[in-house]
């Protein structure tokens, strides 16, 4: 049995497109580095590129930063970063990846709403889901996968 007041800490859940690097980068330029929260940042990655996004982090916050692999127990004050090719889910408050559909076309992917969903079904009340660029709706039901758990005010904002 998990001890609840081992994991009584915020898990924020940040989603982006691509083109969210600028974004992101001011958002952890703001954010301290002893909030108590966990933050996975949960974003559309180019399959064919290696992601810089660990490496500019790190230069931005004090709060270590992570490339989730396999399976890795979230923990206050860090940062998780979901690698290409990858959808990332949260059970039994540990990060495991799964492997994306090779065929987007055929089955569409939806990583930022798909890791929402579990956060919202894992952490309740602790669930905090932001999503900070895109283009499409990925995000938006998991954002109401959060809102529908969370018994604290409705205080979502999914900007484009």
């Amino acid at each position: 049995m998990i001890n609840p007041k081992l994991n009584d800490f915020f898990v924020v859940g940040i989603g982006a497109s691509a083109g969210g690097l600028r974004v992101i980068e001011e958002f952890f330029d703001n954010m301290p580095r002893d909030s108590g929260a966990a933050f996975v940042v949960v974003q559309h990655l180019s399959p064919d590129f290696k992601s810089l996004m660990k490496e500019l982090l790190e230069r931005l916050t004090q709060m270590e930063v992570h490339r989730v692999e396999e399976v890795m127990k979230l923990e206050p004050n860090n940062v998780y970063l979901i690698p290409p090719r990858k959808n990332l889910v949260v059970n039994n408050r540990c990060l495991r990846l799964t492997e994306q559909d090779l065929n987007p076309r055929l089955h569409p992917n939806y990583p930022i709403s798909l890791f929402f969903d579990s956060l919202a079904k894992d952490y309740a009340d602790k669930a905090i889901g932001v999503v900070l660029s895109g283009s499409g709706s990925d995000g938006a039901p998991g954002l109401q996968s959060i809102n529908n758990v969370s018994r604290y005010s409705h205080h979502f904002y999914y900007c484009k």
